[in-house]
């Protein structure tokens, strides 16, 4: 998804995710499915359809044959073969819900993975401290330095954006749009710098004369301590991140294991292979389909 961000094919991603779920991977030019995209992607002009699709071809994402008029979508093993990617956590995402405002889901999804990496990371990082501890004689518990356990997890709407070539405005738009549809929970979060019990306008000055980056994130609030209402100037830190996506670990397929006629007893391909075999043999499919599938079944 960090890919479609970067490209900025994120409405052609849409059409391809919407495409791959009405039909069954192949959909003829005259299809009603390609009328029935435009209508609930509103998308309203034909160009525009035909723009996506190009873009979509040049991604090699869908193929088309011009003999035939038929549009084969890609899988997505391909397309992780295609571009090297190797992370294995997926988001899971449902057609229905998802596909409304898929900019929002695919931030929410690539910025709580990133939430949930740097968790696994520190989680790793504690472990390891710990055992390297008790492995030497006469060293008493480790204690963790601040830096490996944070009190929370999360990140600035400029980090946010940063890895997926967005604006902090951008950035902040799709913050709030995740948050509105439930992909991301986020908390501010403040750092007490001092109390006041009587106001003072020039709070903010007296702390920028000693540091003029923090004055820029005081933030100004009032509390009550006891029956005492009083004036807290405090910094505002990165928000904590909460993901609310669900994730899963993604199994990447073996490749079927060539056999060799010399040395391994021949073995029945399966009814599909056949059917999809001469399917090639007769032009109804384009050997470029899915060349993981047919460099071990064609034959």
């Amino acid at each position: 998804m960090t890919y479609v961000f970067v490209k900025d094919i994120r409405k052609p991603f849409r059409l391809f995710l919407y495409l791959k779920a009405v039909s069954s991977g192949m959909l003829h030019k005259n299809s009603e499915e390609f009328q029935q995209a435009m209508d609930i992607l509103d998308i309203k002009d034909v160009r525009t359809f035909r723009k996506y699709i190009r873009a979509l071809l040049d991604e090699n994402w869908i193929g088309y044959d011009d003999k035939s008029g038929i549009y084969y979508m890609r899988g997505f093993q391909f397309i992780r073969k295609q571009h090297s990617f190797m992370k294995r956590r997926t988001a899971l995402f449902y057609i229905d819900s998802d596909i409304i405002d898929l900019d929002a889901f695919m931030f929410a999804a690539i910025v709580g993975d990133r939430v949930i990496r740097l968790k696994d990371y520190r989680e790793i990082q504690k472990r390891e401290d710990g055992s390297s501890a008790t492995k030497r004689k006469g060293v008493a518990k480790q204690v963790l330095s601040p830096s490996s356990t944070p009190e929370y997890y999360g990140m600035s709407v400029a980090s946010m954006g940063r890895p997926l070539k967005l604006s902090q405005t951008r950035a902040h738009e799709l913050k709030v749009r995740a948050e509105t549809a439930g992909y991301l929970k986020c908390k501010n979060m403040f750092s007490e710098v001092v109390v006041l019990y009587k106001p003072d306008k020039n709070i903010k000055s007296h702390i920028g004369r000693g540091d003029p980056d923090l004055a820029k994130k005081i933030r100004i609030k009032t509390r009550k301590i006891g029956k005492r209402k009083v004036i807290i100037a405090a910094e505002q830190l990165h928000d904590e991140v909460i993901p609310l996506i669900k994730y899963k670990s993604y199994k990447l397929r073996r490749t079927a294991k060539k056999i060799s006629p010399s040395t391994d007893v021949p073995q029945k391909p399966p009814l599909w292979a056949l059917w999809l075999n001469e399917k090639v043999k007769n032009n109804i499919i384009p050997p470029e389909y899915d060349q993981q599938v047919l460099q071990n079944y064609i034959f």
